[in-house]
Formats: C-alpha cells, structure tokens, sequence
C-alpha cells in the first residue's frame, strides 16, 4: 500500500510541475521599459489543434521585421491623454499605452492617425493563466475621425492549448496557446442619423512564461466597413527562445552613443556561423557582416558607421535561428 501511495504523490507532483511550467505569470510575461519587440510579419497561418500535448510548426514562415520599442508614458509627445497607462510601445510612429499589474495587462490608448482613449480599458491579458482559464472583459474607448465616435466591444480570452512551438527562430517548449475574440462596434451621430460599423478579430497567440511577448499569432478580422482582412507575425526573439543556447545575452557596444564607429563585444557558446546586421527603426538592414566560417568563444566587430544617418539603430547578432537584439544610437 505503501507503493502505491508513494506513486501516486509522484504522479501529482509531475503533474503540478508541468502544470506550474505552463501557467503564465505577469512577472514573466509582461514587456517592461527597455523592451525591444521585433515581430516578423507574415500572412496569416492555420492555427493547428487545441488541447494539451500539440505541436504546432509555422518554421516555414517568411515575412518582414517590425520593431517597437517599450518606453515609458512620460517621454512620448501625447502621455498625458494616458494617465492611467504606465508603459507604451513605440513602433517609429504611433505609440500605444498599456497599464499593467500583478493581476492584468491593460489596453489604454492609441496615439495613431487619432487619438483613441478608453474610459474603461481592454483586459489583454489576465494573470495568472493556466491552460483552460477563461474569462470575458467588456471595455469602452472615444476618437475622433471626423466626427466623434464611441468604440464599446467585449473580449472572450480562453487557454485553449498546449505543448510545443517550432518557429523559424527554433523550438520552444512548455508553450501555452491563447485563443482571443474581439467582438466590438464603433458608433457615430451622423446629422441626427446613426452611423454604426462592426468588427469582429478572431485571433490567437502562442506565449511562454519568461519572454515579455507573444511568440507568434494569427488573425482573421472582419468589418462591416471593408473586406476581411487576415495576417500574422512570429517574434525574433533576443534571447531565451531555445532551452541550449548559443548565444550568449552578454553583448556589449563600445561606444554607444556611437559616432564614427562602434565595437561589438559578443560571446558564441558553441561552434556557429555568426550574421550581425545592424537594423534602422523600419527594418531595414543597413549593414550585414556574416562570418565565413563557425565561431567559439569572445567574439569582436568594429563597424564603420559613417555612411548611416544619425538616429536610432538595433544591431542584432543570430547564430543558427537565434538572436541577440541590442540597441544603437547614432549621433
């Protein structure tokens, strides 16, 4: 009886283990000020299966990058139209305004074409979040395009899988997929005549706990205003993607700000061919170096920068599908 005892406590310990390393926190999930997301944007895929156990393989995915940036409220032109938000992400040139806690990540505001204020903000995400949670937010926004509209809709967010991710950048375990619908209108008094479009987003989202972003998405949106719409990204993520890493996080630019030129300091963990590229804020890559035979060990490059305007920079250094993004300023 003892056995069968000391097998049960095992099978609920794996168990509670598995079910720990598969629960999203807001420590390990949400962006903080510093951030650099680097999506790479695609058409839009199939989603696979739901439940637990899946494997789901979009490594055939191509696209182009798009950086934003995590900022703090203050520093951006129109923070004050947000004063419940305490980060945004700046992409170049819109921002959006998020608040976020222990409990919750919270849509705010946009600062795009318009101004979009929510008086009662969009429930992103809620934290924890385990496989099967679920919950249902209602939120309420105004702008003005024109003329003065209310944007009011509801969020239907449920843990409907998962298992393990394999992206162009690697394979990534221990990943939970989020099932997002977006269902929300926007309203106009048009000379005494309503105006009213829908929308409908159905959308979903890879996540795992201790990277700030989603790994990867793909949406299918409708309107009553224009014709469907569908697309999706996977993240170049700077580190933490792959369980054996082969880069090292430790990536120094001497100096930075930078002028005439700068060094990079890097560390490869095992043989590889190392690209560096060094990236502007619209994704372009303005300077590729790629090594013409496998690296190990402390790494430098000195790069001319001459030829670049100044501004903001990413230098990104990839070995085998993996990356380290680091930020650049020339001046």
């Amino acid at each position: 009886m003892r056995k069968i005892y000391l097998l049960s406590f095992l099978i609920t310990g794996f168990y509670l283990t598995t079910l720990k390393a598969q629960t999203l926190t807001s420590t390990g999930c949400v962006p903080v000020v510093g951030d650099i997301y680097n999506r790479v944007l695609t058409n839009s895929f199939s989603q696979g299966s739901s439940g637990t156990g899946q494997t789901w393989n979009i490594s055939t995915l191509t696209g182009s990058s798009s950086i934003a940036n995590v900022v703090s409220v203050g520093s951006t032109p129109n923070g004050a139209n947000h004063p419940l938000s305490n980060i945004a992400f700046y992409d170049g040139s819109n921002y959006t305004y998020y608040k976020t806690s222990s409990t919750a990540y919270q849509l705010y505001g946009l600062e795009v074409s318009i101004s979009m204020v929510y008086s009662n903000p969009e429930d992103f995400m809620r934290y924890p979040f385990s496989y099967s949670n679920t919950y249902n937010d209602t939120w309420a926004a105004t702008f003005t395009s024109g003329v003065f509209f209310y944007r009011k809709g509801s969020t239907t967010v449920t843990a409907d899988g998962t298992g393990t991710l394999i992206t162009p950048n690697g394979t990534i375990s221990n990943v939970i997929r989020v099932h997002s619908v977006q269902i929300y209108s926007d309203s106009a008094d048009l000379g005494g005549s309503p105006y009213v479009i829908t929308y409908n987003n159905d959308q979903y989202f890879w996540y795992k706990d201790g990277i700030h972003f989603p790994l990867a998405s793909t949406y299918n949106f409708t309107s009553s205003g224009s014709a469907p719409s569908s697309g999706g990204f996977y993240t170049d993520l700077p580190i933490g993607i792959k369980e054996n890493l082969l880069l090292s996080n430790d990536v120094i630019l001497t100096p930075n700000p930078a002028n005439k030129n700068v060094q990079i300091n890097y560390i490869v963990k095992k043989n590889s061919v190392v690209k560096i590229s060094v990236i502007n804020v619209i994704g372009e890559e303005v300077f590729v170096n790629q090594s013409s035979q496998k690296l190990i060990g402390d790494q430098s490059l000195n790069i001319d920068l001459r030829h670049l305007d100044k501004g903001v920079y990413f230098v990104r250094i990839q070995a085998e599908g993996e990356s380290v993004t680091k930020k650049l300023i020339i001046q």
